[in-house]
């Protein structure tokens, strides 16, 4: 079992506008099962599941009243997001004592996207094209789903020494 977590913070240096931000936090629990075990190398397949609840707030031109007037205004979204992956990884030990560790690992799977605009006003319709959507970005509000890619690289220390088995038969 491994369980993974991150927070999004800092985002206002690099907003184009003040004020504007993209928050939020990560969750990522994983279930391993080793394919090999070694000395110096690990290889494992597993399954995990990935959490993202983001806040954005960015400025956007609108139009309000019926087309009358345009605005610019802070609007927030909030993200929250599913996955599910199937991955698999290499474990790499390094060092006198094997305690370096370099992971790698890639995995598919499905995403579950939810986006809603939390301020939105009534009578306003968002001016700006928002209809372009990639692989895994979603633009306007709803769910969508969509395949999910991830690819990983880790840098660690192992608390302990690897326990080195007989390969399988």
């Amino acid at each position: 079992l491994e369980a993974g977590g991150g927070l999004v913070l800092g985002s206002e240096p690099l907003a184009q506008f003040e004020n504007e931000y993209y928050r939020g936090i990560k969750i990522r629990p994983a279930v391993k099962f080793y394919l090999r075990r070694a000395e110096k190398k690990d290889v494992y397949l597993s399954l995990v599941i990935k959490n993202h609840i983001i806040r954005h707030a960015e400025y956007r031109s609108v139009t309000r009243q019926g087309n009358q007037y345009s605005e610019w205004l802070l609007l927030e979204r909030r993200l929250n997001l599913w996955s599910g992956l199937i991955c698999v990884g290499f474990q790499n030990y390094l060092g006198s004592n094997q305690r370096f560790l370099l992971e790698t690992y890639f995995g598919v799977g499905r995403r579950r996207l939810s986006v809603s605009e939390a301020d939105f006003p009534a009578d306003a319709t968002d001016f700006e094209n928002r209809d372009f959507n990639w692989l895994w970005q979603q633009n306007n509000p709803g769910v969508t789903f969509r395949p999910d890619i991830a690819l990983s690289f880790c840098i660690g220390w192992a608390g302990r020494k690897p326990v080195v088995s007989q390969p399988l038969p």
